[in-house]
């Protein structure tokens, strides 16, 4: 399964006795669950493999006899959730309920992060999952607005519910004063979106939204980041750098070089990409739903978009540009 190797090895620190069940489907188990799973959404290849049924029954059956053999007091499971009869805790962002709820209102898994989805195996994870939420000794969210699902739709008792928000990676740990010095002494009109799940992430609108502000200020630039190949159908506009795939070191300084960080997703269940930008001193756009406002401080760390308009972003872009004492 899924283990963010930092957050392990930071749990590590704390505690030496920690050890990773090492779940991870390998050579031909691997390819043959990846392949049991295979779809074609959009014309693009996916693998739904984490939400068949036989891929539950086994990694099921492994995480008992791992838990069994490590003599696991608590088995704390990372953005996966299987059955197991230890005490468990589970810690994500998201929840498919709430996918669920968002689906009533694009009708596109794909703009939820789930492509080759339909609404039948939703809500046949939907109820999994929420069985196996109830039975958990511990549910921890990634956020607040996560949290109140949990409490409000699903009436877990609010003492087992914890937010404890993730780490951030694309940390400056060098040098940042003088990054922000630059910043401040100079003209700012360099905007940036990384983000590898493009349309998502309000790529799209954020296009249109620069066509407008291009128009108004030619002097603004637009570099995206994030996905393999150019993600629109029509190639790049006027003033848009596409740079494709970013290093973690090549993303930090895409920080330090620009002066707005714009991604007005349309979907966002946390956005550590904000709480990196914030840390190195990049001002951001974000909207004003799901966990974003826990994150942006609107007016004093960026500003929201209460729509998916493109004048709007547009307008927000500009005043942002605008507004010195944002960037101080």
């Amino acid at each position: 399964s899924y283990i963010p190797h930092n957050l392990l090895a930071g749990m590590r620190e704390t505690d030496p006795s920690i050890r990773d069940l090492d779940l991870e489907f390998r050579g031909l188990s691997k390819f043959a669950v990846r392949a049991l799973g295979a779809r074609v959404s959009n014309r693009r290849p996916v693998t739904l493999w984490r939400s068949e049924s036989l891929t539950d029954l086994l990694v099921d059956q492994r995480l008992r006899i791992a838990a069994e053999a490590a003599g696991s007091d608590v088995v704390f499971q990372i953005a996966d959730l299987w059955h197991t009869d230890r005490p468990y805790v589970t810690y994500r962002d998201e929840y498919w309920g709430q996918i669920e709820q968002l689906y009533e209102e694009t009708g596109d898994m794909g703009l939820l992060g789930h492509p080759g989805f339909n609404i039948r195996r939703l809500r046949r994870r939907r109820d999994r999952e929420n069985a196996l939420l109830r039975d958990a000794g511990a549910v921890v969210a990634f956020s607040e607005w996560a949290a109140r699902y949990l409490r409000d739709e699903l009436r877990i008792e609010s003492e087992r519910v914890h937010v404890v928000p993730p780490g951030a990676n694309a940390i400056r740990r060098e040098g940042l004063q003088e990054v922000i010095d630059a910043r401040l002494a100079r003209s700012p009109d360099r905007l940036l979106f990384v983000g590898v799940d493009f349309l998502r992430k309000g790529g799209g609108l954020l296009l249109d939204a620069f066509s407008i502000v291009r128009s108004r200020r030619p002097s603004t630039t637009l570099t995206i980041a994030g996905p393999e190949r150019w993600p629109a159908d029509e190639p790049p506009g006027d003033g848009v750098d596409f740079v494709g795939r970013r290093s973690m070191e090549q993303t930090i300084d895409a920080f330090g070089s620009h002066d707005l960080y714009v991604m007005p997703s349309l979907f966002e269940p946390y956005g550590i990409v904000y709480v990196e930008a914030q840390a190195n001193g990049l001002p951001c756009i974000g909207p004003e739903r799901f966990a974003v406002p826990e994150i942006i401080d609107d007016g004093v760390t960026g500003r929201l978009v209460g729509s998916n308009d493109p004048e709007e972003l547009a307008h927000v872009i500009m005043a942002s540009l605008d507004d010195a004492e944002l960037f101080r």
